[in-house]
């Protein structure tokens, strides 16, 4: 999992000493190299450290950094090619080809987690057992970078205008993380 686009942002909003804050609060000692996908241990045990020591601010920050880790992606791992051949495909065609190459990638983001797509023509995805939120319980769903990095995807790939929701938590004692695209 990545932490490359969180980090930085929490300092950029928060400062500093906040993100010393987070690191501190979530036991992580080594950062991992730039670049470099991490242990889903550090990365979870960071989201969790951010959302309990800035509740208020947690979704803004990991919807922020989710968007970034999107750009990165489309910079870094996508091949120009795909992103071409995607962008030029109908919406109807392109959306179900990207829920593919997600899926195909989805240990970047779900860890130890059970990715699958439950819906390709209208994109749907599901995550249980997200490490990112596991042993957590919430009243809303907290999931908000994974929501941010899909959505970057399909708007920059599919449409502009397209929208990434999460509408179940495996928090708020759901069987899965739910997100949707429309």
């Amino acid at each position: 999992m990545s932490i490359l686009h969180l980090l930085p942002v929490i300092g950029e909003v928060l400062g500093e000493d906040a993100r010393s804050h987070v690191l501190a609060r979530s036991g992580v000692t080594q950062l991992p190299e730039a670049e470099v996908f991490c242990d889903e241990a550090p990365a979870a045990a960071i989201h969790q450290a951010l959302r309990q020591a800035f509740p208020d601010m947690a979704e803004q920050i990991t919807r922020h950094a989710g968007g970034r880790t999107g750009d990165w992606i489309l910079a870094t791992r996508m091949p120009p090619v795909a992103s071409m051949t995607l962008s030029r495909m109908p919406a109807w065609l392109a959306a179900p080809v990207l829920c593919g190459l997600i899926e195909k990638h989805a240990w970047t983001f779900a860890g130890s987690g059970e990715f699958r797509v439950a819906n390709r023509s209208r994109p749907v995805f599901e995550l249980e057992n997200n490490p990112v939120v596991r042993g957590e319980i919430a009243t809303h769903p907290l999931c908000s970078w994974h929501a941010a990095v899909f959505e970057r995807l399909f708007r920059s790939l599919i449409d502009p205008d397209m929208a990434c929701v999460e509408t179940h938590c495996s928090a708020c004692g759901d069987r899965a993380c739910r997100f949707e695209i429309t």
